[in-house]
C-alpha cells in the first residue's frame, strides 16, 4: 500500500515538474518576443529626431545589437541580416500572445530592413548627409507602425507577461 501511495506521489511530481518547465519554457519565449518589440518600439522613438543616414544606423544599432559591439565596424548588411533573423521570433507572438498581429510585426521588419538598406553609405560624406525625402518617409512609416503596435497590443503583452498588475 505504501509503495503505491509513492508511486502515485511519484508520477504525481513529475507531472507538476513538467507542468512547470512548460510553463517557464513558454515565459521565456514570449519574453523574448517582448524584448524584440521592445527594441523596435525604442528604435523608433530614437528615429524621430534623427535626420542623416548615419543617424538611422546609430538608431537601429543601439537598439538592436548587443552592446559589446556598439564599438564594432558593422555594415548595414549585417544589421539587416539580423533583423531579418529577429523576423522569425517576432512571428512567432502570434502562437504565444492572444492579442498579437503578426503581419504588422512583419511589416515594421520589412520597412525597417529597407530604411537600413537605403542608408547604407560607402563614405562618410555621404553617412552625414541629410535623409533624402524617400527615405524621410520611410522613416516616418516605421515610427508609425511600431506606434500602432505600441498602442494595439504592447500592453496586453506586458499584461500576458505579467509585467503590468
Amino acid at each position: 500500500m505504501i509503495s503505491a501511495v509513492g508511486t502515485v506521489s511519484a508520477i504525481f511530481a513529475a507531472i507538476w515538474v513538467a507542468n512547470r518547465q512548460n510553463k517557464i519554457a513558454l515565459f521565456e519565449k514570449r519574453y523574448e518576443n517582448y524584448i524584440i518589440i521592445q527594441k523596435l518600439l525604442a528604435c523608433a522613438l530614437q528615429l524621430e529626431d534623427v535626420n542623416t543616414n548615419k543617424g538611422v544606423q546609430v538608431a537601429f544599432r543601439i537598439y538592436l545589437d548587443a552592446p559589446q559591439n556598439i564599438h564594432k565596424n558593422k555594415s548595414v548588411y549585417e544589421m539587416i541580416v539580423e533583423l531579418l533573423q529577429m523576423q522569425s521570433i517576432l512571428l512567432s507572438g502570434a502562437f504565444l500572445f492572444s492579442n498579437y498581429n503578426a503581419e504588422l510585426a512583419k511589416k515594421i521588419v520589412a520597412v525597417g530592413t529597407e530604411l537600413l538598406r537605403k542608408t547604407a553609405s560607402h563614405n562618410i560624406k555621404n553617412a552625414e548627409e541629410p535623409l533624402l525625402q524617400d527615405i524621410m518617409e520611410l522613416k516616418k512609416e516605421y515610427i508609425d507602425l511600431c506606434k500602432t503596435f505600441e498602442k494595439n497590443y504592447f500592453e496586453s503583452m506586458e499584461n500576458e507577461l505579467g509585467l503590468i498588475k
